[in-house]
C-alpha cells in the first residue's frame, strides 16, 4: 500500500513522522512524502532586493533538503520512501490531487499544523480539514496531546482501534480495509438511531475479529462514538466518511475526538 504523508516541517508533523515511522515498519508499504509551499508574491517586499523567482527558488531549496532527510530516515527503518519535488500551490487542493495521481492507499496527516494550539484540546487546521474534505482516498487524522508545545505521542495507534459502524456498505468495506494495519485490540460501536439490528453484520465482525468487543448503545451518534473512545482508552477511532461530502457525525468525531482519526473513503 502507498501512503501520502504531507508534511510542513511543523512540530506537529513530526510527531507524525515519528509515529508513521513506528507503525508502517509492521507493514508492507510504501510512504511518498510531500512539502506545498503557500507561498504569497506579496511576500517578497519583506526580502530587499529579492526577486519573486529567487525566493521561491530558496524555499523550494530547503524544502527538497528536509524531504530528503526524512526520506534517509524512513529508509534507515526499512520503509522504503520516496518523495515529491515541492512546489507552491495551495496545500489541501495539492494533497488530494497527488493522492489520486499516485493512486495512494492511505493519507496520513496531522490535525495540526504550524499554527499548532499550545492547549490540551487539538482542534483541526486548515490544511487537514480540507484535506479531509477534498480527498478521494482513506485519511489518517493524526491527533495529539500538546504540553507545552511538545506533542505527545501514543507508544502504538493501532493498539486499541474504535471501530464505529452503521451497518451501511461503507461501513463494511471499512472492516476490511482496516485489516491491513496491526491491530491489537479492536472495539466495534454501534449507536443506535432507528434502523433494526443487522445481526448479519455483526457476524461478519466476529469472523474477522474472533476477540472484538461489541458495543451497542443508543443517543446521539457522534457524541457516542468520542465518549466511548475516552471510555476504552481508545488509541484511533475508525469511522466512514459518510456518503458523498464529509457526513455531519465524521465530522463531530474529526473535529472532537481527542485520540486520531481514520475516516474511510
Amino acid at each position: 500500500m502507498k501512503v501520502l504523508i504531507p508534511t510542513d516541517f511543523s512540530n506537529y508533523s513530526e510527531a507524525t513522522i515519528l509515529c508513521a515511522l513506528n507503525e508502517l515498519k509492521k507493514m508492507d508499504c510504501e510512504v511518498i512524502l510531500m512539502h506545498v509551499i503557500e507561498f504569497d508574491p506579496e511576500m517578497i517586499d519583506s526580502f530587499a532586493g529579492v526577486t519573486f523567482e529567487k525566493a521561491r527558488d530558496e524555499l523550494i531549496g530547503r524544502a527538497k533538503e528536509k524531504l530528503e532527510e526524512l526520506v534517509d530516515r524512513f529508509k534507515s527503518a526499512g520503509i522504503n520512501a520516496r518523495y515529491i519535488e515541492p512546489y507552491i500551490g495551495d496545500p489541501a487542493v495539492e494533497i488530494a490531487k497527488k493522492a489520486e495521481e499516485e493512486k495512494v492507499g492511505l493519507i496520513m496527516i496531522g490535525a495540526r499544523g504550524k499554527g499548532l494550539s499550545r492547549k490540551l484540546k487539538v482542534i483541526l487546521g486548515s490544511v487537514s480539514e480540507g484535506v479531509l474534505e477534498l480527498s478521494t482516498v482513506p485519511v489518517l487524522l493524526t491527533k495529539f496531546r500538546v504540553e507545552g508545545g511538545i506533542c505527545q505521542t501514543v507508544d502504538s495507534l493501532f493498539a486499541r482501534v474504535l471501530y464505529a459502524f452503521d451497518f451501511s456498505k461503507q461501513s463494511e468495506e471499512l472492516l476490511y480495509y482496516i485489516k491491513r494495519f496491526p491491530i491489537d485490540e479492536l472495539i466495534a460501536l454501534h449507536v443506535a438511531e432507528s434502523e433494526e439490528l443487522d445481526t448479519d453484520f455483526i457476524e461478519k465482525i466476529k469472523k474477522e475479529y474472533p476477540s472484538a468487543k461489541i458495543i451497542l448503545k443508543a443517543g446521539k451518534v457522534g457524541k457516542a462514538i468520542v465518549d466511548t473512545a475516552k471510555d476504552f482508552n481508545a488509541t484511533l477511532i475508525a469511522i466512514g466518511a459518510g456518503v458523498e461530502k464529509l457526513g455531519s457525525v465524521t465530522t463531530h468525531v474529526t473535529r472532537n475526538s481527542d485520540v486520531s482519526v481514520l475516516v474511510y473513503k
